[in-house]
């Protein structure tokens, strides 16, 4: 063979090989798919993806202990269950219940009012007779039932009323209502009491005399309560109780003779 044969033969030596399977084929492309390590999925061990969420290192859960919760303390003694009061004295607070009035004549005329004189029971009367100490405070009560059969004046209408309002005045008992060393106007919600109030400016008493308490011109929103379109009109004052029907309270009285009046509230 020749130099030109032999130089021919070489060139096409490469399409022979290739043919004859002795060059290995291209490699076929394939598709890997790289987990994604910052979206919280693991790379299982079998090369597939565990899809469950991890949050790092656990922490472990904090565990609570439930405080019981403390049952309310009762006050031995208070409005709306009262008791003998504060302090060591054998005498309990007086607490006169259930004092009934009826309300005015329409022309103004002053309607019955409490007159501890004549209303007070007897064996209560013994509390007033002090120099020292003198404090008060009034429980407004619900509208007592009405009765039609009775005879004006009286409780022959019922009145429904949700708030009340009252003046006390301080007397000595040798005096007429009128001649008060001290007056207040109390307005109570009823079913609660009014502060506690201290009079300072006593009267003076003879031997045989006593402190006396009256209760008048009072008042509460039972036309405000009847509207039935709760106008302001009638919804913005209180209004003397009508003579046909009635109010109804509580009065609390302390002494120096007594145990305290307990409040939790400043005393007026």
């Amino acid at each position: 063979m020749n130099y030109q044969q032999i130089k021919k033969f070489i060139s096409f030596l490469p399409i022979l090989l290739l043919y004859s399977g002795c060059f290995p084929s291209s490699p076929k492309s394939s598709k890997v798919t790289v987990p994604n390590l910052l979206d919280g999925t693991q790379v299982g061990q079998s090369g597939g993806t565990n899809n469950s969420t991890t949050t790092g290192t656990s922490t472990p859960t904090p565990t609570t202990t439930s405080t019981p919760t403390p049952t309310p303390t009762v006050a031995v003694d208070d409005c709306a269950n009262p008791g003998n009061g504060v302090g060591s004295s054998n005498f309990p607070y007086l607490k006169e219940r259930n004092i009934i009035k009826h309300g005015f004549y329409q022309g103004g005329v002053p309607g019955d009012r409490f007159n501890s004189d004549i209303d007070l029971k007897q064996n209560n009367k013994s509390d007033l007779a002090t120099d020292v100490r003198f404090r008060f405070r009034i429980k407004a009560r619900p509208n007592p039932p009405g009765n039609f059969s009775i005879s004006s004046p009286g409780c022959k209408r019922s009145d429904i009323y949700t708030m009340m309002q009252v003046n006390v005045g301080v007397r000595a008992s040798n005096q007429a209502p009128g001649n008060y060393s001290e007056t207040h106007v109390l307005t109570i919600p009823v079913g609660q009491c009014s502060p506690v109030v201290e009079v300072n400016n006593l009267p003076q008493l003879g031997p045989n005399d006593t402190l006396a308490v009256d209760i008048f011109d009072v008042r509460t929103d039972w036309q405000c309560v009847q509207d039935p379109y709760q106008s302001y009109y009638y919804c913005n004052q209180l209004y003397f109780v009508s003579f046909n029907s009635c109010w109804q309270l509580d009065l609390h009285i302390e002494t120096d003779y007594t145990n305290s009046i307990p409040t939790s509230s400043p005393i007026l």
